[in-house]
């Protein structure tokens, strides 16, 4: 296994990845603002943006949805540049960053980045509309390994029930590979691994 150092160090890592990141999603916004208002050009990735800005709030073409962001009555959502890049990274496999990634949106659209835990209620909230949209990505791109569905579906398989039952929890760690030898791991110390079905998302 890895040590708590080599784990702190790729957590480390993983963490100014994720900042550079946001620093690089930040300036898209920005640039993508200045490209509707000015009605410049936009790239292919520009305008499915756009076209799903439009289906969120309802805006009836391009000219609209310029007007309404010059009246700052809507900010561009960043979940929609998000999902993409979430997609990106688990089409090429890079279960690592994929799952830090999927951490942070999670806290983020929850309002709980700062926390960086969810509550009962706040999972409940991300069930309605977020999290499926994350399962289905994880499913597809894993072919069945990883993903919350397939966390819950070893879950009932030991516990025969959706209910919260401490007998069985370390059972469930252990099958999904969070708990080695007793231990349970930290990310920076999980296999990322399709050998360990249901790891992922951590």
């Amino acid at each position: 296994g890895i040590d708590e150092v080599k784990a702190k160090e790729i957590i480390e890592r993983v963490e100014q990845s994720y900042t550079a990141y946001q620093k690089i999603i930040e300036d898209y916004i920005n640039r993508l603002k200045r490209s509707i208002i000015a009605e410049y050009p936009l790239t292919e990735k520009d305008t499915e943006i756009l076209d799903k800005i439009k289906r969120r709030h309802g805006f009836e073409n391009n000219s609209h949805a310029k007007q309404k962001l010059e009246e700052k009555e809507y900010e561009i959502y960043e979940g929609f540049i998000n999902l993409d890049t979430l997609q990106d990274m688990l089409q090429k496999h890079q279960w690592k960053s994929a799952a830090y990634l999927t951490q942070e949106l999670m806290y983020k659209e929850a309002g709980r980045s700062t926390e960086r835990w969810l509550r009962k209620e706040d999972v409940a909230k991300l069930t309605e509309s977020f999290l499926p949209q994350l399962d289905q990505l994880w499913i597809e791109y894993s072919n069945g390994y990883f993903g919350f569905s397939i966390q819950k579906e070893i879950y009932l398989d030991k516990a025969g029930t959706p209910e919260y039952w401490d007998s069985v929890w370390n059972d469930f760690n252990d099958a999904v590979g969070w708990r080695k030898n007793v231990n349970f791991l930290n990310f920076g110390q999980l296999s990322f691994s399709l050998n360990d079905r249901g790891q992922l998302p951590y």
